[in-house]
């Protein structure tokens, strides 16, 4: 195409992020550049975090990411509902133990940070209003300074042998009989899941003192599996997308200009996520702890669906081509659903897991845009923005949450 071009500016920006249920922070329609209905567009949007992440549990906000389903780990209920003639059972007749609360009990202490992200993506107007909006992500995430506390006391023999066969060397002890489970650091860099969206956009000019304009939008398209994945052998492991699974997004935005410099709107999008058959890590007994399953089967998940909603408010000033957009935005991922391939795989079991119950995040988002040809009141063949956002969450559950502060710059043509 003779006037296309690609304008790629890094922008180093501080800013924080989402994972667990890991879900793309930067696939946001919040923080989207604006488009023009007319014109092609190619934008970057950048992020990067310089804190650890939060937990939220069920009940409280969580420094240690660790503790998001339970309090410590159970190196002794991890040896149950194997059968009896395994290595694992074995080990178990050895230890000759019952779990009491604390004996056997360690808590992981660490740090998990999605240190940066980015979005690249264009925008390509059709006809009618009709438009295709396709990008793709990328992160990095990483685990480290991880420490292993053990609650384990010195008052019984019991408590000796947990100690020696266990605690002492869990590390070993998760490797040989866990299929590679290790404790270690671990650090990730990689694509998201691809995402395409047919999108049609309308405004509705009105002929009132207060309401301006409606504009309308609604959108469908498809999440590709592009996503890569942090080994299961990793604590915390997950992917950068869907694990795997298609997904299918709908949704739609209402806007309304109340005035010439202020206006209002609802942006609602869900994701229905197609079944997939994965390789998981699962609970072999009600009572373990969910870092420490040394079983590894293949299962099918049913996934729970993806729900965004956001409220917000815009300020704008076309003469100076400035905008910006406070919003609150809700996200909730439904309860995921496991089916074990493997006749020996009990299902009541595996679905006890607390990291199969619905995630909620609660964010504040703030995103100011400038359209710089505009406040230079200058015509030219392309139209450069830039904006700087931040994405702020206040509140979840069974989530690990950071702060996002970042930028992007998008060329219009």
């Amino acid at each position: 195409m003779k006037n296309t071009f690609i304008l790629f500016i890094f922008l180093i920006v501080y800013s924080t992020t989402d994972a667990w249920y890991f879900y793309s922070p930067l696939r946001d329609q919040m923080l989207l550049p604006t488009f023009n209905p007319k014109q092609k567009s190619f934008f970057v949007i950048g992020a990067g975090s310089t804190h650890n992440a939060h937990g939220y549990s069920e009940h409280a906000k969580l420094d240690n990411p660790f503790m998001l389903w339970q309090n410590t780990e159970s190196t002794i209920n991890m040896l149950n509902g194997f059968s009896d003639n395994s290595l694992i059972s074995q080990l178990a007749q050895q230890v000759n133990t019952t779990d009491d609360g604390i004996r056997g009990h360690v808590r992981i202490n660490g740090n998990y940070q999605l240190t940066y992200g980015m979005v690249y993506g264009a925008h390509i107007p059709i006809s009618h209003g009709w438009s295709i909006i396709c990008f793709i992500p990328q992160y990095h995430a990483k685990i480290d300074h991880i420490t292993i506390q053990d609650f384990t006391l010195t008052q019984t023999a019991q408590d000796q042998r947990v100690k020696e066969l266990l605690t002492n060397q869990l590390s070993s002890v998760l490797k040989t009989y866990g299929n590679g489970l290790t404790i270690d650091s671990w650090s990730k860099t990689g694509i998201g899941d691809f995402s395409f969206y047919l999108a049609w956009d309308q405004h509705f000019p009105q002929q009132k003192p207060l309401l301006q304009n409606v504009l309308l939008n609604v959108r469908s398209g498809i999440h590709i599996p592009t996503a890569q994945s942090i080994s299961k052998e990793y604590l915390l492991s997950h992917s950068f997308g869907n694990e795997g699974a298609w997904a299918l997004p709908f949704g739609g935005q209402l806007k309304l200009d109340l005035g010439d410099y202020l206006s209002i709107g609802l942006d609602v999008e869900l994701t229905y996520i197609v079944n997939q058959t994965v390789k998981r890590r699962v609970k072999t007994a009600t009572e373990q702890t969910e870092l420490f399953l040394l079983y590894k089967t293949k299962t099918h998940v049913d996934f729970g669906m993806n729900q965004h909603c956001s409220l917000f408010a815009q300020v704008h000033s076309k003469k100076y081509g400035l905008k910006t957009t406070l919003a609150y935005q809700y996200f909730k991922h439904g309860d995921d659903t496991l089916s074990g391939c493997s006749l020996t795989t009990d299902n009541q079991i595996i679905n006890t897991a607390r990291s199969l119950h619905d995630s909620t995040a609660h964010h504040i988002i703030s995103n100011t845009e400038l359209d710089i040809a505009q406040t230079c009141d200058a015509h030219w063949n392309f139209e450069p923005k830039v904006h700087f956002f931040a994405k702020i969450p206040f509140n979840g559950k069974n989530i690990l949450l950071n702060t996002f502060i970042g930028g992007g710059v998008s060329i219009n043509f």
